[in-house]
């Protein structure tokens, strides 16, 4: 299944904290992998970024608890929020600028780090069990790029979510696009949003959606909007 994987390599540094993009995410003539990874990791950054500063500045808003009430619940709310701040604390802390070394540089092996788990994922983004497939690495941890969403990022610009990505969500076209599952804040879904989760969100969450509702949430709540219950996109 690795083989059919392509390959984004972090590592959580004494000086700072870096990644490192491995070569099967060089661009090619069907895609700019490497651009797409970088515009990513510097979405991620700023999501953090933005999630910490409104999760500290902006706790006391009712819109604001309304939203995260929503994704935590109310039992043990406050060690849930202050958990889920200090992981955008730790993730703001990355350096959105990839190094120079590649995973497999002596340079990028040799230095300090600390050594997470490496959860791997299925070539078809089929979510598999982390224990069977956890192990330490030379490298601090691993981020494995599924080729069919890389792809469908792409033919998307390698959107980020701004306000003209938020005011599209709430237009009637692209509600009635959505699956009947789905709400509109669920279309707000980028490769940037994507790479936040795995760089850390997915152990401070309840689950895969609640990872995505956060950073969504937050996002848009500082866009001038807040999310319902309903997960509807509403103006403030």
């Amino acid at each position: 299944m690795k083989l059919n994987l392509l390959l984004l390599v972090m590592g959580s540094l004494s000086l700072a904290s870096r990644y490192a993009i491995d070569k099967s995410c060089d661009n090619t003539d069907k895609i700019t992998l490497r651009d797409g990874a970088i515009r990513a990791m510097e979405e991620a950054h700023d999501l953090a970024d933005n999630a910490f500063q409104i999760m500290t500045n902006h706790a006391a808003d009712d819109k604001v608890q309304a939203m995260f009430k929503l994704i935590f619940g109310e039992d043990d709310y406050d060690n849930k929020f202050n958990a889920v701040r200090d992981t955008f604390a730790a993730v703001r802390e990355f350096d959105p600028v990839p190094s120079q070394f590649r995973p497999q540089d002596d340079g990028w092996i040799k230095m300090p780090r600390s050594r997470f788990h490496v959860a791997w994922r299925a070539a078809g983004g089929i979510r598999v069990s982390k224990a069977p497939y956890t192990r330490h690495t030379p490298y601090a941890n691993e981020i494995d790029l599924c080729p069919w969403y890389t792809s469908q990022m792409a033919a998307g610009g390698w959107a980020k979510i701004d306000a003209a990505m938020v005011e599209k969500a709430k237009s009637e076209e692209f509600i009635k696009a959505l699956r009947d599952s789905q709400a509109p804040i669920d279309g707000l879904q980028t490769f940037g949003c994507a790479m936040l989760h795995e760089a850390g969100l997915e152990d401070a969450m309840v689950g895969d959606a609640s990872a995505h509702y956060a950073t969504s949430e937050i996002l848009v709540w500082s866009l001038g909007h807040w999310v319902n219950e309903n997960g509807e996109i509403i103006s403030l």
